[in-house]
């Protein structure tokens, strides 16, 4: 049987595309922003553990002042003082923890990006799971998933439904 002549040049563009494979260069570009991301990250991580250190340091602090308050006598005005100071600090060092900590996985968010940009790119499957969640490419998935805990779950469906239907929504989720 005779095909029509378009059909064999699409075989031949078929072939040499495939044969190629990836685009080597938007691979190594893709491959630069990874690092970069990588770095980010890496840097963000680096904060998260000094503002951990630091909520240590700010409770032991707490500690201090509450075992000083509780041996002072009749006035305890500046042990009291002492005390709300220390909690005040720790309370302080807890939220910058806990934005340290968002910003770190946002950057993580970013490197996981740049990964499912390599392996476009590159055409290479880089094995990936192991924190035991499924990997997804969908980023909205993938932004939902990550306010879980935080946000709760029947907020998180009613935003997912609005673009998704009920049983898209649950996959998303679980």
């Amino acid at each position: 049987m005779l095909r029509p002549w378009w059909l064999g040049v699409l075989m031949l563009v078929a072939c040499i595309s495939t044969a190629r494979g990836a685009d080597w260069s938007t691979c190594q570009d893709d491959l630069d922003r990874l690092r970069r991301a990588s770095l980010d990250a890496s840097d963000a991580a680096e904060e998260v553990d000094q503002a951990a250190r630091d909520v240590e340091s700010k409770r032991d602090d707490v500690e201090s002042a509450l075992s000083y308050l509780r041996l002072c006598g009749g006035d305890c005005w500046y042990e009291r003082s002492q005390y709300n100071s220390a909690r005040s600090d720790y309370q302080s060092a807890k939220d910058d923890y806990e934005s340290k900590k968002s910003n770190l996985e946002s950057e993580l968010d970013d490197v996981a990006s740049r990964v499912r940009d390599v392996e476009s790119s590159c055409n290479y499957r880089i094995v990936s799971g192991a924190s035991g969640q499924r990997p997804t490419t969908d980023r909205f998935c993938a932004l939902l998933r990550r306010y879980k805990g935080r946000v709760g779950d029947q907020t998180l469906m009613e935003s997912c439904r609005k673009s998704r239907s009920d049983e898209d929504c649950r996959k998303c989720l679980d």
